[in-house]
């Protein structure tokens, strides 16, 4: 610390450093974000192409600014900050839906538009029903006041079917799909972030080249009953399964293991918003009955 040059520790310690916990025998220390300059012109408008970490440059060469010193500090945060995992876990298991019956309580992001565009979203419902980029053929759609608000499936409603019926199913990242090179080009590991990786790449696809998807990961010993699950299940939203101790769509998996891909439940709601349609999102957001959803034909 008192080497530190740069002067761009924040704070560091053990267990717990500014709400992010540790394990045992860790010390962590937080830095300075190198972008953080940066973010003030961004936040104000301003149009900033950002290529990070792509040259070395002697520091002696750098101009000098003069800045406030920061004092480390080693106090604990208040908040505790916990992986997107953990949530997700926990939602998972609130997944009861019957293959049989088509009934139980499944996992929905919400989206809320204005009623002046209920038609072009129609539209655009309409579309990924096509495409097949829905998780399944059922959506909730409701009119109050001078709001839409809609309801789709999200893909962690796969994860709780699969666990209901045996298969040990670990999300492991989230990202953004390319389907026509069948490769993911950014991914976000769900255990190593707070924030949901689709909602942080939801403006960055265009929901027909680009697809906001995720990767899960189940032991190989499963692979029998996983494909036998999905072909009676019968949705969309699972668009890959992998074969053990392969890559899934450019994503590594351990040995013993195999991967399979889905949709991301959210992809709708990144189509309306690339039409120039304000919308607001509510990722992994509540549950509801499946049989209370409403079939797309009936919308369209």
């Amino acid at each position: 610390m008192k080497q530190d040059i740069l002067n761009g520790v924040l704070s560091y310690g053990e267990d717990n450093v500014l709400g992010l916990g540790l394990n045992e025998g860790e010390i962590g220390v937080v830095l300075v974000g190198g972008l953080s300059p940066i973010c003030p012109l961004a936040e104000n408008g301003f149009s900033i192409k950002i290529n990070a970490a792509t040259e070395i440059i002697d520091i002696s060469k750098m101009n000098v600014v003069n800045k406030k010193y920061l004092e480390p500090t080693s106090g604990k945060g208040t908040v505790k900050i916990m992986p997107v995992l953990s949530k997700m876990l926990s939602m998972i298991h609130r997944v009861d839906y019957s293959i049989e019956n088509e009934r139980g309580n499944v996992l929905v992001n919400t989206g809320y538009v204005d009623k002046k565009y209920e038609d072009e979203v129609l539209d655009i419902l309409k579309e990924c029903f096509k495409s097949k980029t829905l998780i399944s053929d059922r959506i909730g759609f409701e009119v109050k006041e001078n709001l839409l608000i809609i309801n789709t499936l999200c893909s962690s409603t796969i994860d709780g079917i699969l666990i209901k019926c045996g298969i040990p199913v670990m999300p492991y990242y989230g990202g953004i799909l390319e389907i026509a090179k069948n490769r993911f080009i950014d991914i976000i590991a769900y255990e190593g972030t707070s924030l949901d990786p689709h909602e942080v790449f939801f403006n960055k696809v265009d929901g027909k080249n680009t697809i906001l998807s995720g990767v899960r990961k189940v032991p190989m010993a499963s692979q029998e009953n996983l494909i036998n699950v999905v072909d009676k299940l019968g949705w969309t939203g699972l668009y890959k399964i992998g074969k053990p101790n392969n890559d899934i769509c450019g994503v590594k998996v351990e040995k013993n293991m195999l991967g399979f891909v889905s949709f991301g439940g959210v992809n709708p709601f990144a189509i309306i918003k690339n039409n120039n349609i304000p919308i607001e999102i509510l990722a992994l957001h509540d549950t509801m009955e499946y049989s209370k959803l409403i079939h797309l034909k009936e919308l369209i």
